[in-house]
């Protein structure tokens, strides 16, 4: 009896014991145009400096991940962050400069940047060809544990031309979760006990 309540100990410990160890998932966040903003906190996806002709105008977005079923995350070990940027196809002239095809991306330049002016994440980026894709710096990864990564993307001179729009943001996380016991390893622990209450019984009725 004893070496039987022994060895269920045992197995509870080995059952919880696993469910608690933490397990390594990935999280994927995706931000759309629809939900980016510019400064007056206007819906707006196009970058542009003044001498575009379209005035200057900045993207603003943010990554939430509290209304992600992992969250809140045990730890945020890494990430990526992908930015998908394409011209507005509209050609423009410029004085004492020439004139420009929409696919010309000589003149797209812009300051991106990620949870804070660090350049840990954020950058320059020349044209929009590949988009902006960046690992995760040290800010943000602690700005991802805590629920939200802030981006803002603007033309890198506001009195030039550049002007382009920002397509899907797609944050992805390698993040640590405890994981609780699932329903089946508690229905197994259950079920041991019965056995032992069993088994108590019958020594019971036998003696």
């Amino acid at each position: 009896m004893k070496k039987l309540l022994q060895q269920l100990t045992l197995a509870a410990g080995v059952i919880f014991g696993a469910s608690a160890n933490a397990a390594i998932i990935e999280v994927v966040d995706v931000v759309g145009p629809a939900n980016m903003f510019d400064s007056n906190g206007l819906q707006n996806n196009l970058v542009s400096g003044l001498a575009s002709g379209r005035g200057y105008n900045t993207v603003n977005f943010t990554h939430d991940l509290t209304d992600n079923p992992e969250f809140p995350f045990e730890d945020v070990i890494s990430g990526m962050i992908s930015i998908a940027l394409y011209d507005d196809q509209v050609s423009y002239c410029l004085p004492f400069v020439g004139c420009y095809n929409g696919d010309d991306l000589a003149l797209e330049v812009a300051l991106i940047v990620v949870a804070g002016f660090d350049f840990e994440t954020g950058n320059i980026n020349f044209g929009t060809g590949g988009g902006f894709n960046a690992g995760l710096g040290t800010q943000a990864l602690t700005d991802a544990e805590a629920g939200s990564v802030a981006v803002n993307i603007s033309p890198l001179v506001g009195l030039g031309a550049t002007d382009f729009y920002v397509g899907l943001s797609t944050l992805t996380l390698q993040v640590e979760s405890n994981p609780v016991p699932v329903p089946t390893t508690l229905a197994l622990f259950g079920l041991g006990l019965l056995g032992l209450g069993a088994v108590r019984k019958r020594k019971q009725a036998t003696a």
